[in-house]
């Protein structure tokens, strides 16, 4: 099965090639409007009839922290010719996929939990049970996990604050229970750049999870990046 991969397009709808799945790992929505009445036209208008002529025989997105019409009011949401996750799963040919758009907290946007350093009200102990019930969803037989954000230490590069890495630990440790074949994510634009664009998160059994930066954008938002091409 051929896998297409891509994530934080922030309403730069490319081409798209055929293939069998297509996966969107949130952050859809123009970044220069958050208002959610902007978000549903731009939806309707723009991302809708983008989607329906994608060349996928099936298509999976999560939302991501700029998209908070997906948070705040789903009523507004179109209906979609794709699956929707949301600390959901579908199963496509025999594939699990489970997806999340929840993050630790940056910046105050949409679908963050507390994140202990960022936010100093939160004690270490009240973040980390808000990560560890996020993640603890994340059902044994996922082969494919869509989250938004990045693990600790994989793809998770950021300049924000420093040139640091911002990924959940938390995240980490359900990879390596959970052991999927492919973590697709982005969030993190320059997270791609420190090394290579797919890292291998490698488990004490001998298996493997592909941890993949799927954004597509530089920091400056213009694309930079092609699409993620995948097998499974």
């Amino acid at each position: 099965m051929k896998i297409i991969s891509i994530s934080d397009i922030h309403g730069q709808l490319i081409e798209i090639p055929e293939c069998d799945l297509f996966i969107i790992a949130g952050d859809i929505c123009p970044a220069t409007n958050h208002q959610e009445y902007y978000q549903e036209n731009w939806l309707r208008e723009k991302f809708n009839p983008w989607l329906d002529v994608v060349p996928a025989r099936h298509k999976v997105f999560i939302a991501g922290n700029h998209d908070p019409i997906f948070q705040k009011n789903k009523g507004l949401l179109p209906e979609f010719n794709a699956h929707y996750l949301e600390n959901s799963s579908v199963t496509i040919e025999n594939i699990n996929i489970y997806g999340s758009p929840w993050t630790p907290f940056f910046c105050n946007w949409a679908f963050n939990f507390p994140r202990k350093e960022k936010n100093p009200e939160y004690g270490y102990n009240v973040a980390r049970m808000a990560a560890t019930a996020c993640w603890d969803l994340i059902p044994e037989n996922t082969d494919i996990l869509v989250t938004h954000g990045p693990s600790k230490g994989y793809g998770d590069v950021t300049t924000y604050g420093g040139r640091n890495h911002y990924g959940c630990s938390e995240l980490l440790k359900a990879l390596k229970r959970v052991k999927p074949k492919y973590h697709l994510f982005g969030h993190f634009h320059e997270g791609y750049e420190d090394g290579d664009t797919i890292k291998a998160l490698n488990h004490t059994d001998g298996s493997i999870t592909y941890c993949c930066n799927c954004s597509i954008v530089n920091e400056n938002y213009i694309v930079t990046k092609p699409y993620t091409v995948l097998e499974i």
